[in-house]
């Protein structure tokens, strides 16, 4: 069960372990349908639970607070009035029922902990709410129109889920509608009435609630609750039921009509109406039905305020267009709630809310980013981003980001409104809604939905919720650049595909774990090998040596082949990333720093362009990546790849204690053998070498994939303390056949710069022929040329250094340069000076050289 002490069970566990919970607690009743139901008293125990005291009475049983002994949480018990008997065959419908009810996972649903039979009876444990019914609160008189239409479309939200479920309420009225104090609406005992057979009336139900055919005995289905939502929301408007009840009988089976307070609007009355017809046909079909009827309601219900606004505005002499801009501002962004950085908008978009059973459907967020992010003027926070800033506020993002998580990263990000889109299935029918609330208030800015037949429907439904969302945002801008992006196009047409790309960048990002990446993306080129952005995902994991065995160039010209469908920031990241592997970092830098510039909060594409300047040599390049590797930081800073460049930098030109002090943040954010081998090596950096030794014998203590890294870390460590027979011995762990391919990769790239400072010119050799035994790529000329240079200059073999570098130069012209430095120890000082000139000063290559001289 969740809440058990030890690791937690993984969702689908969790979930059968409560529908078996359920299960068992039917069939106990359904043995003893009389087991007796004593009081609970403060200080009894049910299961994990100790009361605390009585809080409330219902229909079902008696309800108390209780201390969740395990967890230390404060939960609600309720004891169970004993069941109803039932007639033979009914145990198997008892345990269908449980199970869909144990599936029911929604915002606006109580959420289910436990259940079980205690001595004194059985009993379910949910969350504990504070606040009042919408009975109690109905006591007090009718609500404002707006606020009852918002309400009902919460409880219809969270029916829309039960039923696409398979689960009923059969029991709705405002006494199971609970408003609670943080603004929040919940749905109490869904599905508890069928499936725990306590009819509230002779057919079940409560009177006055009860649709006429379920009155007249008929089996119920979803549109029973149809009909109990209809006379909740007419009650929440005239503070009374719509038909009188006699004896026990509603007039609703006489042919009896409501009649509406003055008040209520003629649209909302005629939505009522129709979910109150005596006639089921003609009711809509389910909960999603009724959440579309109420947001057109809402929709319009608002509209005539906007005329008004817009009427006055345009009597003040403002042009039809500035106006039309100005309302639409207004509207959807009140003053003091708009974020923009520069002249954009900021939007962030939480993980969607799955109210289907189709796995592939969870990734729409990503999606939805993806499709938001062609809006010239928005700059979108995807789930990347808003995870790390879940972090820097203290907070876990967990396995899905929404909710209070999702509200305060948006908000820590300047997020003008973030996006939370549900998606729902019935009969076949998809339906994608997208509500945007306003970060620091939770107010609702906007509400949209968008419904199409079959999986294949989604991707053109947001591609429609993008535009549209796009033009609420932005305030009308400009349509994107050569035209509008169709995501099956542009990304991929199979959801399955996509759900395996955005687990990968998940893994690579959140928890590094480059192998388990790299089987989601082949999984995802398995069900579409067109998919481009899987092929990009791997190149990336190719260059940063967690794919070794993969050709980062084939996956970057299989992604080009589709590059004129790309989403625009991976096109240009495409060629970007193009230009650096053939080693031109120049081309690479222009197309990179115009990307990072128009993608600020994106810290991949702000160390990747900081990768290429760091390569280039030019006037303050290296200064110039550092900042920009300064910005990953920034955005993310338990970035391990952007802190082991910033370092580097930092260990020749920045003050040491800046290393110390980033390294100190990813610890506190993102603790673990990662960021404790950041740590390590920042020490190092500010020559704090029993400190940093320390730290990376700590983390690498470890165990898992990070262990390598700490490992490393401390090789490096010891290096660079002069105790390099300890750094070998570290080292030479990761190099055997043993290790993963990209450990013992890096690892071998190490050895034989660390065996030729020794002197050790033939076991370095050795090294790097292992080393080009498992790399091969376009890299392995470019390094072997220059180790046979250092390997010469460590055996004092000056004429054979120099004409080592005479054999390499005319294969790599773009690189000779920076290693003018090579030339002077290799004894051609004159041709080293002749390179130097081309350097820019104060470059990194500019330094080294002035250094050898």
């Amino acid at each position: 069960m969740a809440g058990s002490g030890g690791p937690q069970p993984a969702a689908g566990a969790e979930e059968s372990a409560l529908s078996g919970a359920l299960s068992a607690l039917l069939a106990e009743i359904a043995r003893a349908p009389d087991v007796a139901g004593a009081p609970l008293e403060p200080g009894d125990r049910v299961g994990r639970f100790q009361v605390l005291r009585e809080i409330g009475r219902g229909g079902f049983g008696v309800v108390y607070e209780a201390m969740d002994q395990e967890l230390g949480r404060l939960v609600a018990v309720k004891s169970l009035h004993p069941l109803d008997e039932r007639g033979e065959g009914s145990a198997e419908a008892l345990r269908r029922e449980a199970e869909a009810a144990a599936r029911l996972d929604h915002p606006g649903l109580v959420t289910l902990l436990e259940a079980g039979v205690a001595e004194k009876g059985p009993w379910l444990a949910t969350e504990l709410l504070r606040g009042e019914t919408l009975a109690a609160r109905l006591s007090r008189g009718p609500l404002p129109v707006g606020e009852a239409v918002g309400v009902a479309l919460e409880v219809a939200r969270a029916l829309g889920h039960a039923h696409s479920r398979g689960v009923l309420h059969c029991d709705l009225k405002p006494a199971n509608v609970f408003l609670t104090d943080d603004g929040r609406v919940k749905l109490l005992d869904l599905g508890l009435a069928h499936l725990l057979g306590r009819p509230a009336g002779p057919r079940g139900g409560t009177p006055a609630y009860t649709a006429p055919e379920r009155a007249r005995g008929e089996p119920p289905d979803c549109r029973a609750d149809v009909f109990a939502l209809g006379a909740t929301l007419f009650e929440a408007l005239a503070a009374r039921p719509p038909f009188p009840v006699r004896d026990g009988r509603s007039a609703v089976l006489d042919g009896g009509a409501p009649v509406f307070p003055p008040a209520v609007p003629r649209a909302v009355a005629r939505s009522i109406a129709r979910f109150l017809d005596p006639d089921p046909a003609r009711r809509p079909s389910c909960g999603q039905e009724v959440v579309e009827e109420l947001l057109a309601l809402r929709a319009r219900l608002e509209r005539p305020r906007d005329r008004r606004r817009t009427l006055l505005l345009a009597a003040a002499g403002i042009a039809v267009g500035a106006v039309a801009a100005a309302v639409a501002l207004y509207v959807t962004h009140p003053p003091g709630e708009v974020a923009r950085t520069g002249s954009r908008i900021v939007v962030a978009v939480a993980d969607v809310e799955n109210g289907t059973r189709d796995p592939e459907l969870d990734a729409l967020g990503g999606l939805l980013a993806t499709a938001l992010e062609q809006r010239p003027r928005l700059t979108v926070l995807g789930r990347s981003r808003l995870a790390d800033l879940a972090r820097q506020a203290g907070l876990a993002p967990g396995p899905r980001l929404a909710g209070e998580a999702g509200r305060a990263a948006a908000h820590r990000g300047g997020a003008t409104a973030l996006l939370l889109p549900v998606v729902l299935r019935a009969a076949g029918r998809y339906t994608v809604e997208l509500r945007a609330v306003a970060p620091s208030s939770g107010r609702v800015l906007f509400e949209l939905a968008e419904s199409g037949e079959g999986l294949a429907a989604v991707p053109p439904m947001l591609d429609r919720l993008a535009e549209r969302a796009g033009r609420a945002l932005d305030d009308g801008g400009p349509a994107p650049a050569g035209g509008a992006v169709r995501l099956a196009d542009a990304v991929t047409p199979s959801l399955e595909a996509y759900g395996h790309y955005a687990r990968a960048e998940a893994l690579a990002d959140e928890s590094f774990e480059g192998a388990q990446a790299l089987a989601e993306y082949r999984r995802a080129l398995e069900v579409d090998p067109g998919f481009a952005l899987a092929h990009v995902g791997i190149a990336l994991l190719a260059i940063w040596h967690e794919a070794p065995a993969e050709d980062e160039e084939a996956h970057l010209s299989a992604a080009a082949e589709h590059l004129g469908h790309l989403p625009q920031k991976e096109r240009r990241l495409v060629l970007g990333v193009s230009h650096y592997l053939h080693r031109d970092f120049a081309g690479a830098s222009q197309i990179l720093a115009d990307l990072a510039r128009d993608f600020p909060q994106d810290k991949q594409v702000q160390y990747l362009a900081g990768e290429a300047l760091w390569h280039e040599a030019s006037p303050g390049g290296p200064a110039a990546a550092a900042g920009l590797f300064r910005q990953a930081l920034d955005l993310d800073p338990g970035y391990l790849v952007a802190a082991v460049h910033l370092f580097q930098w930092l260990g020749r030109f920045g003050p040491g204690d800046e290393a110390v002090r980033r390294a100190g943040q990813a610890v506190r954010l993102r603790p673990g053998p990662a960021s404790e081998a950041m740590l390590a090596r920042a020490l190092a950096i500010a020559r704090q070498w029993e400190r940093a030794e320390e730290t990376a014998r700590r983390a690498a203590a470890g165990v898992g994939r990070d262990h390598f890294e700490a490992s490393y870390a401390l090789a490096e460590v010891l290096f660079a303390g002069g105790r390099r027979e300890e750094a070998e011995r570290e080292l030479r762990r990761w190099t055997g056949p043993g290790s993963a391919a990209g450990d013992r990769r890096i690892a071998l790239e190490f050895l034989p710069v660390l065996l030729a400072a020794e002197g050790r010119r033939r076991e370095a050799e050795r090294a790097w022929g292992d080393l080009v035994s498992v790399r091969c790529g376009p890299d392995c000329e470019y390094y072997d040329g220059v180790l046979r240079v250092h390997l010469a200059l460590a055996g004092g073999d000056l004429a054979g250094a120099g004409a080592a570098l005479r054999a390499w130069v005319p294969r790599n012209q773009a690189a000779a340069d920076p290693l003018a430095w090579l030339w002077t120890f290799a004894g051609e000082p004159a041709a080293g000076s002749a390179r130097a000139a081309r350097l820019a000063p104060g470059t990194a290559a500019e330094r080294r050289h002035a250094a050898a001289a």
